[in-house]
């Protein structure tokens, strides 16, 4: 169905294989660290491989219970990723074709300077420089290490089939190389078991054939830093590529397949989740716009009432104000001469009561010239400075308590004054209105607002996840193709 191995690899992972090239794709930071350690020549012990190995178990282990489909979608992800060229939106085989096709280019693009051309030559050199690892590890090994090593080789060479025993005989090797019995066996079945003789040089840990190179990443990560020298080896993401598109491809290319590849089921998923994604996105630019208006709104609203709270606040002024003049005209009429009832002449009463025993005062306030007799009566004077001061605060409550009155009760008194303080007055029962239902439309606009934040927090919730879960979503752009 394919020109390229590359999806067909990735599409005929399954069970455990599948499960461990996924969780492979979790290492990175872990890659980075083996890199950083070549780097500085730091020497990584047996115990760095085993560690990564538990963790990967651990990795592996979570998504036991992971539909084979999903975890072939995310490891198309995450190469898109790795490799700066996210995933599209794909509706057929052809579009899925394209893209495994360019994604395969820019892997072996990384490979120019060693010839490679194909993804299967890529993953034969991945291996090659592994076997040459092995084989240095060999010369530096300890004898007994060395005849274990020889025993192993001489089991797996007698179960070889007569061809290629001919053809090692053939190849008249006088030592130890592995990396020359790579290159007559390449990818037979017989290569998973010279594989897992290569790692026993470096580790008592063993794992089954099929994801051996997966297990034992940081192996390849180091044969490649040795004795690769290309722009961008100590690359990260490159070697979690090489890692990858190697295991996946030598599982393919060895491994009985009993069974059509169907990309079917992948690319339901992926265009159903891009639909998801691109219908999620709408619902977030929708929200917010209307969030938008909302606040819009609620602008319009708090500079409406903060208007409204500016006239408010002018009108009683001017309503103080006109009072100011109706007292201080009040205090230069005689009083007693109104006429308004009982209420009214009580508190002209009262007034006139008030004022003649502040004019009493002021007239005992008196200073003297005799210096005895001023002390003495300065203090006299400043007693009734006082009782004159409070007998004052006292009428003028009273004045103006008498102008609330005539104000209130429209009394024949002052009309000019009070007409003008009647229409203020009546201007202010009007914007108190309107603050009333000025704050009641503030607090259903809150309420609003507040609805839609919750809205756009949860749209934006959707979005988020999406893209948590399924790496590179947010570049697709899902109107380009529909």
């Amino acid at each position: 169905m394919y020109d390229t191995p590359l999806i067909s690899a990735l599409l005929s992972a399954k069970g455990d294989t599948l499960r461990y090239v996924y969780a492979l794709s979790k290492t990175e930071q872990f890659i980075q660290s083996v890199i950083k350690e070549a780097e500085f020549e730091q020497d990584w012990e047996q115990a760095t491989l085993h560690l990564y190995q538990l963790h990967l178990q651990e990795e592996m282990e979570k998504v036991q219970s992971v539909s084979d489909t999903e975890l072939h979608l995310q490891l198309l992800l995450k190469l898109g990723v790795l490799m700066d060229d996210p995933v599209p939106f794909l509706q057929t085989s052809e579009d899925l074709n394209r893209y495994s096709n360019g994604l395969t280019n820019q892997i072996i693009q990384q490979y120019d300077a060693m010839h490679v051309k194909t993804v299967k030559e890529f993953v034969t050199h991945q291996l090659w420089l592994f076997f040459q690892l092995v084989d240095e590890q060999y010369t530096i090994a300890s004898e007994e290490n060395q005849e274990r090593f020889e025993e192993q080789l001489l089991k797996w060479y007698n179960q070889l089939p007569h061809e290629l025993k001919l053809e090692i005989e053939s190849a008249n090797l006088t030592e130890v190389h592995t990396s020359s019995l790579f290159k007559i066996v390449s990818l037979h079945e017989s290569l998973f078991s010279l594989l897992a003789i290569g790692t026993s040089l470096f580790t008592t840990n063993t794992y089954r054939q099929p994801y051996l190179v997966t297990m034992n990443a940081p192996l390849f990560i180091m044969a490649s830093l040795e004795h690769e020298d290309v722009v961008g080896r100590m690359n990260v993401q490159m070697m979690l590529v090489a890692i990858i598109v190697t295991q996946l491809v030598l599982s393919y290319e060895i491994a009985e397949r009993d069974e059509l590849i169907n990309d079917s089921f992948l690319l339901i998923k992926w265009s159903k989740i891009c639909l998801t994604y691109d219908e999620a996105v709408k619902k977030v630019n929708e929200t917010f716009k209307e969030y938008e208006r909302i606040e819009h709104i609620q602008d319009e609203t708090t500079m409406t009432m903060k208007d409204l709270r500016e006239q408010e606040r002018t009108c009683v002024k001017e309503i103080d104000r006109h009072k100011e003049q109706l007292r201080n005209r009040l205090s230069t009429m005689d009083l007693t001469q109104l006429q308004g009832g009982l209420v009214l002449k009580r508190m002209i009463e009262e007034h006139e009561s008030l004022k003649s025993e502040v004019e009493e005062l002021q007239r005992k306030i008196v200073v003297r010239d005799q210096r005895f007799a001023k002390m003495k009566t300065t203090f006299k004077n400043a007693e009734r400075s006082i009782k004159w001061k409070v007998k004052e605060v006292e009428r003028k409550k009273v004045l103006m308590q008498m102008t609330d009155f005539i104000v209130a009760n429209r009394s024949p008194i002052c009309m000019d004054l009070q007409r003008e303080i009647g229409e203020y007055q009546q201007m202010l029962h009007r914007l108190r209105d309107d603050i009333h239902n000025q704050s009641q439309d503030e607090e259903a606009v809150k309420r609003q607002k507040k609805a839609w934040r919750e809205r756009l927090e949860n749209a934006e919730i959707t979005v988020k996840t999406l893209e948590a879960s399924y790496e590179g979503l947010e570049y697709v752009r899902v109107k380009q193709y529909v």
